[in-house]
């Protein structure tokens, strides 16, 4: 295997397709991710695949592929986009195992104490910048997980790292290959110019209707569309609200001069409390209070409840102490069969904030007034006319405007049909019949989420199938033009620099624009795509060297090397070409588990 990879690593531009990922073993290791202890007839149903005979849980693979779904979004309900994800997600979990188990088999074993040892390092388990066992076992319960399966899959994610990082990390660069620094540390004076579609007669770039048809007819099925329909619909929308809604600064000023909350400091209280097991205890202990003075009540020690803003939320046990002065004592309180007795140590009492200091929070207090208002005044206007008979005269009596959606399909990420509240009234009994709209207005239909009303109406529907070619000329028209311009594009800047390569000029191209070039410069005036072209390029020894670099579909730069600088001393890149060798490592290890392992798929897997 190493006499493989070897010989395949004499390439650094090929990229990394394989990663240990070991991250994900903090919550999903191994004991949930095979699955144990079933008959040959249950491996269908209980496994989504067999790596070396191990069966992968079918249920732990769903759990991941569905977190990426929703993860990733999905665009129209695409079944294509979510085979792609769940196949993307299986293969991840068989390089994950395979790699698990190479470590295992080479017999690789972390000590309890190793396990204990991370754990304790963790940040997810620190509080006040230590491990916190309170928190480590919360955090435990929340993702279902005991101390020692979660102990267990670390472990498997532990033995795994060690395993790879002692392959990949003992690769080595060989010292020709620090050769390339006399390429990587060159400098190449040019000159450059741009060069945009814009200079290309237009009358190239058209479409005729029979070009359309024609490219219709041949893939229907690119137009094939799923359950959808179109409706009207009015919204009380409060992020709309919240987005338009503006405070100014006399505003504030006007509210701070008026002294109205938030130009105030919230009033404070020190509050302390002895408990005790029986009413009659607590009573004497109250009458002996009493009769002391102030001073004396203040200086007997008790437990500490400490400061509290009066403006927040006050524990229950002070709700109705009725406390207003420094020394004052409560009567006993019972709470949980405990008898208290609270007293009132100190007080700030609230004071006038500088202007500047309380702009912010007033600031906050108008614009939530403000929202609040606007949505609760839109609100009771849409309340009062969603009876009306339309929804042209409900738009008109609310105020509110009158939308009309593009297709909503039954899986959305981006239009109202997201909302299933939305979704499950739009494509209801309700709102479509025999396959066509009913007509009939919604009642409001709340969006609890986004604090957001909405009236509904659908206007169109189709059942799934092939979209009509009207519906979809527009979409072929911008399809076959930006193809159409880009390939008229890309052969015009091929026939200009064939041209300034036999005559040295081309009308309408100067070049203006000096720049010494390295590899790694950031210039706004050249594009990475342009840099790498230029050190693609051989330069002439006796002649100047042209080149062009198509940056976008419709953007291209021209340049001439006019002096190549080298370097005085050849640099060793030893450590700079590591990462990208241990990457094309990984690759070809990947490759040589899978090459040698026994890998089958079950049915039903839906990719």
């Amino acid at each position: 295997m190493m006499e493989k990879i070897r010989t395949a690593a004499n390439s650094v531009i090929v990229k990394i397709i394989f990663s240990i990922i070991i991250l994900a073993f903090i919550f999903t290791g191994f004991s949930g991710f095979l699955g144990l202890g079933s008959s040959h007839a249950d491996d269908a149903r209980i496994y989504i695949a067999k790596v070396n005979g191990e069966g992968l849980s079918r249920s732990a693979f769903e759990a991941e592929a569905q977190a990426a779904e929703r993860n990733a979004g999905t665009v129209m309900g695409d079944d294509a986009f979510i085979k792609m994800l769940r196949s993307s997600v299986l293969a991840g979990q068989i390089d994950n195992f395979l790699s698990y188990q190479l470590a295992e088999s080479l017999g690789t074993k972390i000590s309890d104490q190793q396990v204990k040892n991370i754990i304790r390092q963790q940040p997810v388990f620190f509080k006040n910048g230590r491990f916190n066992n309170q928190l480590y076992l919360e955090l435990l319960a929340a993702n279902h997980y005991t101390p020692d399966a979660y102990a267990n899959s670390l472990r498997s994610s532990i033995l795994q790292k060690q395993v790879m990082d002692a392959l990949l990390l003992s690769n080595f660069v060989l010292p020709t290959d620090s050769d390339i620094s006399i390429l990587e540390n060159q400098v190449r004076n040019v000159y450059l110019t741009n060069y945009s579609i814009a200079n290309i007669d237009n009358d190239e770039f058209t479409v005729s209707d029979d070009e359309m048809k024609n490219y219709y007819d041949k893939n229907q099925q690119e137009f094939f569309h799923k359950k959808r329909l179109k409706m009207k619909y009015i919204t009380n929308f409060l992020p709309a609200i919240e987005t338009d809604t503006q405070v100014t600064r006399e505003e504030i000023q006007q509210h701070y001069d008026q002294n109205k909350p938030g130009s105030f400091s919230p009033e404070k209280r020190f509050y302390s409390f002895l408990s005790f097991d029986s009413l009659p205890s607590a009573q004497q202990e109250y009458n002996t209070l009493k009769q002391q003075s102030t001073k004396d009540r203040l200086a007997i020690p008790m437990d500490k409840i400490g400061w509290l803003n009066m403006d927040d939320k006050l524990p229950e046990l002070l709700h109705n102490t009725k406390l207003a002065k420094a020394g004052e004592i409560s009567k006993p309180v019972e709470q949980d069969g405990i008898y208290y007795i609270v007293r009132l140590d100190q007080v700030i009492n609230a004071k006038k904030l500088p202007f500047d200091y309380a702009a912010a929070d007033i600031k906050s207090i108008i614009y939530k007034d403000k929202v609040d208002k606007q949505f609760q005044t839109q609100q009771e206007k849409l309340e009062q006319s969603a009876d009306l008979p339309t929804m042209e005269a409900i738009a008109e009596a609310s105020g509110l405007e009158l939308y009309t959606s593009n297709w909503t399909y039954e899986k959305e990420s981006f239009s109202i049909g997201r909302f299933p509240e939305i979704h499950d009234e739009a494509f209801s009994d309700e709102m479509i019949v025999d396959g066509k709209p009913t007509g009939k207005i919604s009642a409001i239909i709340p969006i609890q989420k986004y604090q957001a009303s909405y009236i509904i109406q659908v206007t169109d529907y189709q059942d799934e199938g092939i979209s009509s070619f009207e519906d979809v000329k527009d979409t072929i028209k911008a399809k076959l033009l930006a193809e159409k311009k880009k390939a008229v594009f890309a052969k015009d800047v091929e026939a200009k620099l064939a041209q300034l390569k036999e005559t040295g000029s081309v009308k309408g191209i100067s070049f203006s624009q000096r720049i010494a070039l390295t590899q790694d410069i950031t210039d706004e005036r050249i594009d990475p795509k342009t840099v790498q072209e230029v050190f693609a390029v051989v330069p002439s020894v006796n002649d100047t060297t042209f080149g062009a670099s198509i940056i976008s579909d419709e953007q291209a730069q021209f340049f001439i090397i006019t002096d190549v600088q080298y370097p005085k001393q050849v640099e060793d890149l030893s450590e700079k070409l590591q990462p990208e060798l241990l990457q094309l490592f990984s690759n070809y290890l990947a490759q040589d588990l899978r090459s040698n392992a026994k890998i089958e798929i079950m049915p039903d897997v839906n990719m």
